[in-house]
């Protein structure tokens, strides 16, 4: 990997641990959402004291009938909570992706970005798996209300008390609720994040010339990342010694992610300075993606945070996971929840004015 691909790669990835934190900090919202929606859930399932068991089935239906919409509400709650997080997101990580190029290029370039009409339209033109975001939350609602109700069902069947069914609720229907949020958030950041990230590549295609994906690689990575990692593409998304597409059957337009709490990035190829038609001297020793041939070398998220230093992954990633991760108290992927150290969107917006 050459000098200027390396340095936007870098840059890349050490926003693509603002962006964990963001996540980190929309799923922060949206569970404590869902939190106050849980407790008010299993206060109508006390029923005021008389057992749910003694009551009469009108009293049941109508009791389910409330709690179905209590969730409703709350995801719409919810919905709107997690929409206008990712609202600002797209021009902030587009910013970020033009500053990455431009300091890559010594400001030798002034790197183009998206219009005002691409990022208003960005979050209600993005799609995870074929489906905008609100259709995902909306499946979601749907599905805890089934499965609310179809445990206080079985609860009743089997003669429990009624704290015997709150446990039953919280036990087999809430985690799984929370774990599909936060998977939600945590996919819509990314997603989001991608369509920006590519849209600033086009608009700079008299600068870049393919891409290449930048997988995590550790236990947790999958094997369709495992098998892309490294992968490169032309300018016309066409694989460059590899018969692996670009878009993958569940992945984003923008190639990444590829599936639900996908961990890798697209990264750019660039030309050389003499393509670009610049007088500077050329410091770049690599094979480019559209010569056909594979990068000399492929950067791990490992190797990146190993060559730049303690002082670098503390402030990063938080200096005591840091030296957990160092001395291999943890592992990448724990390293990599960044879910104590939540960032607003003001916060990472401040960071690339």
């Amino acid at each position: 990997m050459g000098s200027i691909d390396q340095a936007i790669v870098e840059a890349l990835l050490a926003q693509h641990i603002f962006l964990l934190r963001f996540a980190a900090g929309e799923r922060e919202a949206v569970l404590r959402i869902l939190t106050t929606m849980e407790e008010e859930l299993l206060d109508r399932l006390t029923f005021k004291g008389r057992e749910l068991s003694e009551a009469t089935r009108a009293d049941v239906a109508a009791l389910l009938k409330e709690c179905q919409t209590v969730i409703g509400d709350y995801y719409d709650h919810v919905t709107s909570s997690s929409l206008d997080g990712l609202s600002g997101l797209g021009q902030v990580e587009a910013k970020a992706t033009a500053g990455a190029i431009e300091a890559a290029f010594a400001a030798q370039i002034t790197p183009a970005l998206p219009t005002e009409g691409y990022f208003r339209a960005l979050v209600k033109n993005t799609l995870i798996e074929g489906a905008p975001a609100a259709d995902w939350w909306r499946g979601q609602n749907q599905a805890l209300q089934s499965k609310f109700s179809n445990a206080v069902r079985q609860g009743l069947a089997a003669s429990e008390t009624n704290a015997k069914i709150i446990q039953r609720v919280r036990r087999d229907v809430m985690p799984m609720a929370r774990n599909h949020a936060a998977s939600l958030v945590q996919t819509s950041v990314a997603t989001v994040a991608g369509e920006a990230r590519m849209e600033t590549y086009r608009r700079n295609d008299d600068v870049i010339n393919g891409f290449r994906q930048v997988s995590t690689l550790d236990s947790h990575t999958t094997l369709v990342c495992t098998a892309y990692s490294g992968k490169e593409w032309d300018n016309e998304r066409q694989p460059v010694g590899h018969s692996l597409p670009f878009v993958s059957p569940k992945g984003s337009a923008a190639g990444c992610p590829r599936h639900f709490n996908c961990r890798s990035l697209i990264a750019p190829r660039t030309k050389t300075f003499k393509e670009l038609g610049l007088d500077v001297p050329e410091f770049r020793a690599s094979t480019k993606a559209a010569s056909g041939g594979p990068v000399a070398s492929k950067l791990t998220f490992d190797e990146f945070l190993t060559r730049k230093g303690p002082a670098f992954s503390d402030e990063l990633l938080g200096k005591g996971r840091a030296e957990l991760w160092r001395k291999g108290t943890i592992s990448l992927s724990q390293l990599l929840d960044q879910s104590g150290r939540p960032l607003t969107l003001a916060e990472l917006r401040a960071r690339y004015e």
